[in-house]
């Protein structure tokens, strides 16, 4: 994993879920940072030294879509690329699921954003997945685990300069002739907390995001100031579509598909 850690795909997620569950309610570790169409943004000052600036968030908010429509969002490729532009590639297929019950299903999942503004491309591989709880709570975890990508080096002169240039050291040359090299991103914390309120019918959603570009074109303290807004508009995009797909009536289907 990014952090060194070795375990299987299911000790991943699952230590990842403990974190998350660990942290997210925890109200007195965190410093609020702002409001953004409702969803409260908050950011965890240790954690966030922890992880060398990189911002640690929690947000909060209220969506009008059950809980297992909204989660089962996250884990579908088509559903992402609709709701983050940004997103070149999002790939569950190349890698097994791994599913132990009813109640939780993993995967393990390929990604590729394009984040604009002629910044190069940034990938990298999580284990994510869902468990379902019996009060009708979902949670929706990722994990980075990025060194399970092949890492080479480029040979010639040219491209030596430019990974001295822009720092890449740890590029991606090849994967099987997957895709084109990228900076290596690491996704250090990822979560969803969706608990059904108003009868089932809408969700109190909680998120913990923190997510290392690793690269110097985007420093830290510039990109903090821009997260928590970003990924407020994240959850009301996946709000707008998630009421798309339901008046459309594709939501039991989608649901079905990943094992909501």
């Amino acid at each position: 994993a990014w952090d060194g850690t070795n375990r299987t795909a299911r000790g991943h997620y699952e230590w990842m879920l403990d974190h998350i569950k660990t942290h997210i309610d925890a109200d007195e570790e965190y410093t609020y940072s702002g409001t953004k169409d409702g969803v409260v943004y908050d950011m965890h000052d240790k954690l966030t030294e922890e992880g060398g600036g990189a911002g640690y968030f929690r947000l909060r908010g209220e969506v009008e879509v059950d809980a297992r429509t909204f989660a089962a969002l996250m884990v579908e490729p088509e559903m992402l690329h609709r709701m983050d532009k940004t997103i070149k590639i999002m790939d569950f297929a190349r890698t097994p699921s791994y599913r132990s019950s009813a109640n939780q299903r993993i995967w393990l999942c390929y990604f590729r954003q394009a984040p604009g503004w002629g910044l190069p491309d940034l990938d990298s591989v999580d284990v994510t997945g869902w468990t379902a709880e019996d009060d009708g709570t979902i949670w929706q975890v990722s994990m980075g685990i990025p060194n399970i990508l092949p890492i080479t080096r480029r040979r010639s002169t040219k491209a030596k300069a430019i990974d001295w240039l822009f720092n890449l050291s740890l590029i991606r040359t090849d994967l099987n002739d997957w895709y084109p090299p990228s900076f290596r991103s690491w996704d250090m914390y990822w979560g969803y907390k969706l608990k059904p309120i108003n009868g089932g019918k809408h969700t109190q959603v909680t998120l913990i995001c923190q997510h290392n570009l690793r690269n110097w074109m985007v420093p830290n303290f510039v990109m903090n100031r821009m997260v928590g807004d970003v990924l407020a508009d994240y959850i009301k995009t996946a709000e707008s579509v998630a009421k798309e797909v339901i008046r459309d009536g594709k939501d039991a289907c989608l649901r079905e598909g990943v094992g909501l």
